[in-house]
């Protein structure tokens, strides 16, 4: 039996959905970067591109723990370049994010 989706869940669905979707003009995906600008435009994470979006008010690197209900091991799995893959697509980052949902969503919390 599935949960109901908490917060967090629906934050992270909803930065997947995001994920999925074209890169904003001037925005360039790169896991390794927050955020910041260069000649060619603005290069960011997925945590900077949330924050950037204006759809998840509130948002920024040092409360993603807390904003998205995550782990620490959750967090570094989920955007961190060095936890399994070394230059992830936002495709790929949103996989790990609805896998991770997925599994939320069939069993107990372990936190």
């Amino acid at each position: 039996m599935s949960k109901p989706l908490s917060e967090g869940n629906s934050r992270l669905l909803k930065l997947a959905e995001l994920l999925r979707g074209p890169m904003p003009k001037g925005l360039i995906f790169n896991l390794n970067d927050y955020c910041f600008e260069t000649e060619c435009g603005t290069v960011c994470c997925a945590v900077g591109w949330a924050a950037l979006s204006g759809r998840f008010e509130g948002l920024l690197w040092t409360n993603c723990i807390e904003y998205f209900d995550l782990s620490e091991t959750e967090r570094t799995h989920l955007f961190i370049p060095r936890s399994g893959y070394s230059s992830p697509t936002k495709e790929e980052v949103a996989d790990r994010i609805e896998s991770l949902v997925m599994t939320r969503c069939r069993e107990p919390d372990p936190r």
